[in-house]
């Protein structure tokens, strides 16, 4: 007669009665590794009788040292460990400092923590990325730009640049198509915008019909504009994914100056730059216009405030943490109008104009 397979509450577990009604497991440990005792949970967990191994063959070889040490030193200690037998669970080992006076045993525990570890893990990305396209949002964006702006202050040779996107016609589409049209338009965007870049560039959309590329490392400007212009032609390219028409759009483009910027006036910049692409490609305005005209010292006096405006805007945004739409809404508008002016200041003001026009005075 066949023995039946083995299971581990049959094994021999002295002094378990207590722990048993754990919902975790517990192991109760010597000095040197052995274990003296484990509860149901820990063998189920583990699919090893208590008695058949040392506890700490659970853990990865890098870090059984670090462990043991932590035993025998009577310090607390915790980890996460992956289950060879199940990828994707996740274990959480702790072990517990020992209290003065008590013998000389280790209590670890160990706890199925892959639900919370997946949640968390969710939760960490949509805070992160925009839901509609997976790319990353404003507040992921900035914060990137930032550390790229300190490695650039560390090592002048690592340029970074910005582009600025901006989706021509988005709304006409959403009144005469639908937005559910227009959020495939804006997803069709997205992925011809991050198959038009490096792997490693990072592209985000910062809301509305708006996104962003960060590239680091290039040979200067005219690099950039080279990727600028390989991002429109993949936009407008109505042969690529199928099922829609190529999509006109705008690109500012934006790289450190002699001033230090932050993140927001950094991006600020590129998004001017947008402003006055698009205005010179429905020809509104161009520098050609401005070259002879009477420039008012009025004009760059606003620049300062302007810029204040933008500042300001940015940071009660990311103080405030608003990802509300209904909040967004104002200080975009706020924020449109602001640059939109900057950049007619700009095409007003050519190069070399600005000290003539604001010394003249009023």
């Amino acid at each position: 007669m066949s023995q039946p397979a083995w299971r581990p509450e049959d094994a021999p577990r002295p002094g378990t009665w207590i722990i048993d009604a754990l919902p975790f497991g517990v192991v109760v440990a010597e000095l040197d590794g052995r274990a003296v005792t484990a509860n149901l949970a820990w063998s189920q967990l583990t699919r090893a009788a208590w008695e058949d191994h040392r506890w700490l063959d659970v853990c990865r070889n890098e870090d059984r040292e670090e462990l043991l040490a932590a035993v025998q030193q009577g310090t607390g200690h915790q980890l996460d460990l992956q289950d060879e037998n199940a990828p994707d669970r996740t274990l959480h080992l702790e072990l517990f400092r020992r209290a003065q006076g008590v013998a000389s045993v280790a209590v670890v525990t160990l706890t199925d923590v892959t639900e919370e570890r997946t949640r968390t893990a969710r939760l960490v990305k949509e805070a992160a990325h925009d839901p509609l396209t997976g790319l990353c949002n404003r507040s992921t964006f900035l914060r990137e730009v930032g550390l790229a702006l300190d490695r650039h202050d560390r090592d002048a040779s690592r340029v970074p640049a910005i582009l600025f996107i901006d989706v021509d016609g988005l709304k006409a589409t959403n009144d005469t198509l639908g937005h559910a049209t227009g959020d495939r338009l804006i997803q069709h965007v997205a992925a011809r915008i991050r198959g038009a870049v490096r792997p490693f560039d990072i592209v985000a959309r910062m809301g509305g019909d708006e996104f962003t590329v960060l590239c680091e490392g290039l040979g200067g400007v005219e690099e950039a504009a080279a990727v600028a212009e390989r991002i429109r032609a993949a936009v407008s390219d109505p042969d690529g994914d199928g099922g829609l028409v190529g999509v006109a759009i705008s690109i500012g483009l934006a790289t450190p100056g002699a001033e230090r910027l932050d993140a927001i006036a950094f991006v600020g910049e590129a998004d001017r730059a947008m402003y006055r692409s698009r205005r010179r490609a429905m020809h509104v305005w161009t520098e050609d216009d401005a070259v002879g005209t009477e420039v008012p010292a009025a004009a760059t006096s606003l620049r300062a405030p302007l810029t204040t405006i933008l500042r300001s805007v940015g940071r009660l945004r990311q103080d405030a943490r608003l990802d509300d739409q209904h909040a967004e809404e104002p200080l975009r508008t706020i924020e449109h109008e602001a640059l939109r002016l900057a950049a007619l200041i700009d095409d007003l003001v050519p190069t070399g104009q600005e000290e003539d026009a604001a010394s003249a005075g009023p």
